[in-house]
């Protein structure tokens, strides 16, 4: 059970691992401090998903929460 869940929680955070390579390859020439760059990176993801999350798919963040507390 534990299993299943990890890797479908995995498929669901993979895009934005892409999402997140692809901002801090674009930022690696605006950008030179790197820790910076990062924190760059992770707040525009971050914000994308949360985004996607709310305004697409409302249902899912209490499914989310159902199935990691209850099921």
């Amino acid at each position: 059970k534990v299993l299943l869940l990890s890797a479908f929680f995995s498929l669901l955070l993979l895009p934005l691992l892409f999402l997140g390579v692809f901002v801090v390859d674009w930022l690696e020439e605006k950008i030179r401090n790197r820790f910076l760059r990062g924190f760059v990176s992770v707040f525009v993801v971050v914000l994308i998903a949360w985004a996607l999350i709310l305004f697409f798919v409302p249902w899912v963040l209490p499914g989310l929460l159902y199935l990691v507390y209850w099921a």
